[in-house]
């Protein structure tokens, strides 16, 4: 399931647990998928599409993570590819939960920690 949202001018990417040939699906069929959040999929696991990164053109990526958890996620290369996009990364397992919001046009991240 992937899902675009907007809510008080701010879009956002929720992609659930799609992996790469679902990505690649959406970005073949969707007209625009861009976003200025996106909840990176499936844990930012190291199944990730960068033609889906670069349409969803993202500035802020969340990845929902646990703690030392055992699949080694998020994987050094979907780190590494969503930095590419120049988009500020926040994690559960780093930052807590996190808030966003859209002050004045400016995207604003509140976390736990």
């Amino acid at each position: 399931l992937v899902m675009r949202v907007e809510v008080g001018g701010l879009r956002a990417v929720i992609a659930g647990d799609v992996e790469e040939a679902g990505q690649t699906a959406a970005v073949a069929t969707v007209t625009d998928l861009r976003a200025d959040v996106l909840l990176v999929p499936h844990h930012g696991s190291g199944h990730q599409s960068p033609a889906f990164l670069q349409a969803v053109g993202e500035r802020v990526a969340l990845f929902s993570v646990g703690l030392h958890n055992d699949y080694g996620h998020p994987a050094a290369r979907t780190l590494a590819a969503v930095l590419a996009t120049g988009a500020r990364i926040f994690r559960t397992d780093q930052d807590g939960s996190a808030a966003v919001r859209l002050d004045s046009g400016e995207i604003v991240v509140t976390t736990q920690r």
